[in-house]
């Protein structure tokens, strides 16, 4: 219960702040652009700055040589969620942007803008690294198959792959593998801009997702059926398999945390983001997203609980 207590807090902690963005939408005192200036500083300043403070500080030798299962584990899962995805969407969209949608949507969790900040809320800085690791294919599969698959490009590009992001892991990484001490200056500019990650996400996740009408988002009970086959169905389902793989090959079952915790996240805000980038409609990924971050507020504090209490922890 004082998993469940900490986790909702923090929840509602970042709930609050989607509500401050759903209200800056629906009220318009802010200018339209905000959504693009919070990408912005999301994309190239906040996050990087979190993921460098994250890599560098955690990525040592040691860990590399301990850890490496995590990317393995990873890999399978993403490969195992997408093979189940492709049939899955097909039973809530006909269209092929639809289905697209819904595959990457049950592929990719919100782990940018919820899972992280609250990773670290409730775990810790380490369990943070872990789970920043274990989620580097899926930000390779964001930036190669997931953004085109929604945008209906046919051609990879360097400058997404390459990304803001990844760049910040492979510097941290660097810093934090030859031991390289940064200035106090450094550390304090990338602590500060770190620290904005969290409140920047949630104001923008609720500016995006008041984008359609309330009503409409909350009319479509396919909508809640998918949310929670991404809350419930898929962390039981694959956190068993995941530890039935573990068990088998030997790595350890501490990885079946990383994969649930990955899994019972909400849906992200990239199948609404990337398609009106692109010049399509993002209402089908907004209903989705914003159903299933409401859902979240319940549902992730009690799985977090239900598996602290079956002993699955960092």
């Amino acid at each position: 219960m004082d998993v469940f207590f900490v986790t909702l807090e923090q929840m509602l902690l970042l709930f609050f702040y989607i509500a401050i963005g759903f209200a800056f939408r629906k009220s318009g005192i802010v200018k339209e652009n905000l959504a693009a200036v919070l990408a912005t500083l999301e994309t190239f300043v906040f996050l990087p700055m979190l993921c460098f403070n994250t890599f560098s500080t955690n990525m040592t030798v040691e860990n590399v040589v301990n850890k490496w299962p995590i990317i393995v584990v990873s890999s399978v899962l993403l490969v195992a969620v997408y093979a189940v995805s492709i049939p899955t969407a097909r039973l809530f969209a006909k269209d092929r942007a639809g289905r697209a949608i819904f595959i990457y949507s049950f592929v990719i969790p919100n782990v940018g803008y919820i899972g992280y900040p609250l990773v670290e809320a409730v775990f810790g800085s380490e369990a943070l690294f872990d789970f920043m690791m274990f989620c580097l294919p899926l930000n390779i599969f964001i930036y190669t198959v997931g953004i085109n698959m929604l945008t209906g490009r046919t051609k990879l590009s360097l400058k997404t792959i390459f990304n803001p992001t990844i760049i910040s892991i492979i510097i941290g990484s660097v810093v934090g593998l030859t031991g390289l001490k940064m200035p106090s200056l450094i550390t304090g500019i990338t602590s500060a801009g770190a620290a904005c990650m969290a409140p920047a996400a949630m104001i923008l996740t609720g500016y995006v997702l008041a984008r359609s009408p309330l009503k409409k988002m909350l009319a479509n009970p396919k909508m809640y059926l998918a949310a929670l086959m991404r809350l419930i169905i898929f962390p039981a389902v694959f956190g068993a398999l995941v530890w039935l793989f573990c068990f088998l090959t030997g790595i350890g079952t501490s990885h079946v945390f990383l994969a649930v915790t990955a899994m019972c996240l909400p849906m992200g805000l990239n199948s609404v983001v990337f398609p009106e980038a692109a010049g399509l409609d993002g209402t089908l990924g907004a209903q989705s997203s914003f159903i299933s971050n409401v859902l979240g507020i319940i549902t992730i504090p009690l799985v977090f609980a239900l598996i602290s209490a079956l002993g699955i922890t960092p």
